[in-house]
């Protein structure tokens, strides 16, 4: 039988084993915690910006999905390679941290993934990191600025 696990086990930052997760899987959840998801957008123009955003991807949360999915917890049991239950302590463990830290009222990130912060009445908000970028067919692209090209005076003409 295994030993009991340790947090001091090489455990990644929850963010970053859920970075990795929502490259795959369009939604994981955080037993205790809530679950994140993931929302495909095509290319765009904004005109209002004169910005091009390349397909992307945005991250939600929501904090009614806390049930176990599976995923996070069979990810942390490979990688670190135990068991998927201890696996799951691990996870609560974690999620029972992030919680105490999040009490404070004030924001705290998230890895890439975004911010949180607790509202006066305990409640969990997260704001989305808009620099993170999923989409496997955008991947490295970033936002372009467009400019309007000046039209140019043809030669010989009198102003």
């Amino acid at each position: 039988m295994n030993e009991p696990v340790e947090n001091s086990k090489a455990l990644a930052p929850l963010a970053d084993y859920l970075q990795e997760m929502l490259g795959a899987h369009e939604c994981v959840c955080v037993p205790g915690l809530g679950g994140f998801l993931r929302r495909e957008h095509t290319a765009a123009f904004n005109r209002f910006t004169g910005k091009l955003l390349p397909e992307h991807t945005t991250v939600f949360f929501n904090e009614a999905l806390k049930n176990d999915d599976g995923l996070l917890g069979n990810l942390i049991a490979n990688r670190l390679q135990i068991s998927y239950n201890e696996a799951a302590q691990l996870i609560r463990s974690e999620v029972k941290q992030l919680l105490d830290t999040f009490s404070d009222h004030k924001q705290h990130p998230f890895g890439n993934l975004g911010i949180f912060f607790c509202n006066q009445d305990g409640r969990l908000f997260f704001i989305p990191s808009t620099s993170l970028n999923l989409h496997a067919n955008a991947y490295g692209l970033m936002e372009v600025q467009m400019r309007k090209v000046a039209a140019e005076k043809p030669q010989g003409a009198t102003v």
